[in-house]
């Protein structure tokens, strides 16, 4: 529980668009990418040194493409500096994104 508390709190705070569902039981969280794909940020992330697994990876159908799944595995202090440097991973994905459709669109 504590664990899970502190990816709650520091999702918060540096990830506060994304959405979950807390579950009853288990040691990860789906989290929900408020636009983009999750394989595509999964690239993102490890760059910035954060391993998450995107959704469609999970699904025999390819399911859940805005989806990533995160541990509560590690200790306190690990969890917050994983989902610091997602963070800077989402930042980093969104401002590209967003230089990709102005280009496209001319």
């Amino acid at each position: 529980r504590t664990r899970r508390a502190t990816l709650e709190e520091a999702l918060a705070e540096h990830l506060p668009d994304w959405t979950y569902v807390r579950p009853t039981g288990g040691v990860y969280l789906w989290l929900r990418l408020p636009t983009g794909d999750a394989f595509e940020f999964a690239q993102v992330a490890a760059r910035h040194g954060v391993v998450v697994t995107p959704g469609n990876g999970m699904s025999a159908d390819a399911s859940f493409p805005d989806y990533v799944r995160i541990p509560f595995v590690e200790q306190p202090a690990t969890i917050r500096l994983g989902v610091e440097r997602l963070g800077e991973a989402w930042r980093s994905y969104t401002r590209a994104s967003e230089v990709r459709r102005r280009a496209a669109s001319g």
